[in-house]
């Protein structure tokens, strides 16, 4: 964490340190992009920390900037006024699981907090915006966290959604309510079955939302494709034919996005079996999850490439190389579909790679 002193520093003044402490970053990850990649967390709030003390030489900040370690927020502060929280992610996307909605460990006195993201996979890149602009939407994880994104649109922050200030939040006596009552609201505007899912909190006991529990059947139509499309790129098990294949796609769904599909297998194949030409060769009574394949491939190879590597390794569990990736996947596809696909003529690794 990084801290900065002296209330009466303006924010222009400020935004223009950080905007010459990013451009220090953007150049040293074009010189040396591979330095950047494993400069996630603490690492990576080091190296913010160190430019903005380079970049603040003859300025009102000389001097008066701090590292935080361990678990204050936010990470860097300036004349006990200014702060800085560093995130990162290793997918090629500016989204990340941001701070406690609670800020219990947020450092006193500090009343204006901007965010630096570093984007590490290439092109490396950072931005920095105001803390509350970027944080689009509440999750739960252990706590109820922010949810942030780099490019939420002006005007469409979680605040904006919810018609209150964030400052104005952060100081109630007890903000998870009024959390609470938004997201109350929002379930309330639809009449589909749909509900909340709570989880209470050490304090006081109040349920706090993690994410809406809705149907598969309720989703559109552009919502069920993006969800095929990641549970074929990170569950290739679904291509076999065990009887379980897609208890830990169902899980993921209702864990970490609130879905719950009584009937998993009819999303996959619905409509039966089809003809899939392949290498100008027609092939009969295939499953139709490989007619899905076929179709999406392009965008189940982006979202392969894209993964965080935590995340690659937690579901297909094993540790697997960027560049070898798309090979790996590819082989516990075919792995599966072997035992799926009986006497069809289906060459799996062609479908892929046509």
């Amino acid at each position: 964490m990084i801290v900065a002193t002296n209330a009466e520093a303006n924010s222009k003044e400020f935004e223009t340190l950080l905007c010459s402490t990013v451009h220090v970053l953007d150049s040293k990850a074009i010189q040396n992009p591979t330095y950047f990649k494993s400069k996630e967390g603490v690492k990576l709030e080091k190296e913010v920390y160190d430019a903005m003390l380079s970049r603040s030489i003859g300025s009102v900040f000389e001097n008066y900037i701090d590292l935080h370690s361990g678990h204050a927020f936010p990470d860097i502060v300036a004349k006990k006024y200014w702060g800085v929280e560093v995130k990162s992610t290793t997918g090629d996307h500016w989204k990340c699981t941001g701070n406690s909605v609670l800020e219990s460990t947020r450092v006193e006195d500090v009343k204006r907090i901007y965010l630096v993201f570093g984007k590490l996979a290439e092109p490396i890149k950072f931005k920095y915006r105001k803390y509350e602009e970027c944080l689009y939407n509440i999750a739960v994880t252990h706590s109820p966290r922010y949810l942030v994104d780099m490019k939420t649109p002006p005007g469409e922050s979680v605040f904006d959604k919810m018609h209150i200030e964030y400052e104005t939040l952060r100081k109630q006596d007890h903000p998870i309510r009024t959390i609470i009552k938004y997201f109350r609201k929002e379930v309330k505007k639809n009449d589909n079955g749909e509900d909340l899912w709570w989880l209470e909190t050490e304090s006081n006991d109040i349920p706090i939302q993690t994410v809406y529990v809705r149907l598969w059947g309720n989703l559109t139509k552009q919502e069920k494709e993006q969800f095929r499309i990641q549970a074929m790129a990170l569950f290739p098990e679904i291509f076999g034919n065990d009887a379980k294949k897609y208890a830990k796609l169902a899980v993921w769904l209702a864990g970490t996005h609130g879905i719950v599909a009584p009937s998993l297998r009819d999303a996959f194949t619905a409509g039966g079996q089809v003809s899939l030409t392949v290498d100008g060769k027609t092939i009969p009574d295939v499953p139709k999850i490989f007619k899905h394949l076929q179709d999406d491939l392009p965008m189940v190879i982006t979202t392969i490439n894209t993964l965080d590597d935590a995340k690659i390794e937690y579901y297909w569990g094993k540790k697997v190389p960027q560049s070898q990736r798309i090979k790996e996947w590819t082989k516990m596809v075919n792995e599966n579909a072997l035992r799926s696909l009986g006497d069809c003529n289906l060459d799996v690794e062609k479908l892929i790679h046509m």
